[in-house]
């Protein structure tokens, strides 16, 4: 799982590129990428803000692709640390 968070963590490195570009191809493969990704690993906040993100992309609003980035930021940092620091069992 830490591979799967480091390419994410790459890929919003490369969105916030791509935004402040209007790179909006790019921001919609990416976009696609971690859809399918997030999903597959059971992140359907990550999986559904994405394709809301591909969505936005392919309409050119450039301004709904920076609020998607940024939620995806932090659903995606709020799973890493969820996974980093597993629920404490209980007494």
């Amino acid at each position: 799982m830490p591979k799967y968070f480091e390419a994410r963590m790459e890929d919003l490195v490369t969105l916030k590129e791509a935004i402040a570009n209007n790179e909006f191809s790019t921001i919609k493969r990416i976009g696609h990428r971690i859809k399918g990704s997030a999903k597959s690993y059971g992140f359907a906040n990550v999986g559904d803000l994405s394709s809301d993100l591909e969505t936005a992309a392919e309409q050119g609003l450039s301004a709904d692709c920076r609020i998607l980035i940024e939620k995806i930021e932090e659903e995606i940092l709020l799973a890493k640390k969820s996974f980093e620091s597993p629920p404490e069992a209980s007494s």
